[in-house]
């Protein structure tokens, strides 16, 4: 069976684009791994920065309850965002380490 030169210019514009498609797409991987990785990382700073604010209140509202001038119910709740806080900054910091991995495995095999 003979094929045709314009099929033949097809199938080898076909080759081409897929190949370039598929490099196009490898590099937008790229793209969204580096940007879950900076954000990844930017949530983790602004979760520890509110992390550190909780612990300051939380030893306020403990010396307020200590010398009666506070309220328990202040202080459990600052206690309750601090545990929220520090949940939220292990998942972040889990996030960002699933993202870096995530960008290794993607650069390894496209590298290869």
């Amino acid at each position: 069976m003979t094929v045709s030169p314009s099929r033949r210019n097809w199938r080898a514009r076909r080759g081409f684009e897929g190949t370039r498609r598929a490099t196009d797409r490898r590099a937008g991987q790229g793209r969204r791994g580096a940007r879950a990785i900076q954000q990844s990382e930017a949530k983790i700073r602004e979760v520890q920065t509110r992390l550190d604010l909780a612990r300051t209140r939380v030893a306020q509202n403990r010396e307020l309850v200590a010398t009666g001038a506070g309220d328990r119910f202040a202080l459990e709740r600052a206690q309750t965002d601090l545990a929220e806080l520090e949940a939220q900054l292990e998942t972040a910091r889990a996030s960002a380490a699933q993202a870096r991995a995530t960008r290794r495995r993607r650069w390894r095999v496209s590298a290869s």
